[in-house]
């Protein structure tokens, strides 16, 4: 499921690269670039930056991928725009949201092959955050690394009812 994962998020950064910061249903693609029955929604910002012990605020972008069936969300990291994060040791971290109202949401994702999973209670909280939203800032800070990066909500609602109309 992982390598599914990276593949998917893979193909939707040139994918979306095209529309950039809309939501887009799309579907889940088998071993032979074959439409697979699991309708899936996406979108891909460039609006973030990153830094660590090498580089201050340099260019982010990232991608989050959900997959409505199995109550998950991928979410890959791009530094400079291009290069996946690293596998990092740790297990969980916390991923920090910031919404309209200004109020802050903590929850914990897990770090799969090159990318974020955001399952369970996370993947909740995230849902309704981006549903009742028009803008969410995140902020992630893993060892010496700190990702910050916003999420255009609009339209996310709209696409979202579609999706699980399907």
């Amino acid at each position: 499921m992982k390598k599914l994962c990276l593949l998917i998020v893979v193909m939707f950064v040139f994918t979306a690269s095209l529309f950039g910061n809309t939501w887009i249903i799309d579907h889940q693609k088998d071993g032979f670039g074959d439409n697979m029955k699991t309708p899936i929604l996406s979108t891909t910002g460039y609006s973030g930056s990153f830094s660590n012990t090498v580089t201050t605020s340099s260019d982010l972008a990232y991608i989050i991928v959900i997959f409505e069936k199995s109550k998950l969300m991928n979410l890959g990291l791009l530094e400079y725009s291009k290069y996946p994060v690293k596998n990092y040791k740790y297990e969980y971290v916390e991923m920090n949201i910031k919404s309209d109202n200004g109020e802050i949401h903590t929850i914990k994702i897990v770090f799969g092959t090159n990318s974020f999973i955001i399952d369970d209670e996370g993947y909740n909280i995230f849902l309704n955050l981006i549903k009742n939203n028009n803008k969410l800032k995140v902020y992630i800070n893993v060892e010496n690394s700190k990702y910050n990066f916003e999420v255009n909500c609009i339209g996310f609602t709209k696409q979202y009812n579609s999706l699980i109309n399907q």
